[in-house]
């Protein structure tokens, strides 16, 4: 995991993270993991394998999740509507 970020929307809240084995960013509602409630991690956004996400940012106003991805021939920094 290195890129990792929280957001707080309406009354939920969610921690995201970025995965370079799994090529994916995947979130998890933070109340619930508190709660104890057994759910698995959302995968939010599922990569190609020659892609490795590194670093996130969230605009939870716009609903877009920014992203830089390294891949072999150099980083790029992507744009993906989420909702």
């Amino acid at each position: 995991m290195e890129g990792l970020a929280y957001v707080r929307i309406n009354e939920s809240q969610y921690l995201y993270w970025t995965s370079y084995t799994n090529s994916c960013i995947s979130r998890i509602d933070v109340e619930e993991a508190l709660a104890n409630v057994t759910n698995k991690p959302e995968i939010m956004i599922q990569m190609t394998k020659l892609d490795h996400p590194r670093a996130i940012a969230i605009d939870a106003c716009w609903e877009y999740v920014h992203q830089r991805s390294q891949r072999m021939l150099g980083e790029f920094v992507f744009q993906t509507y989420y909702h």
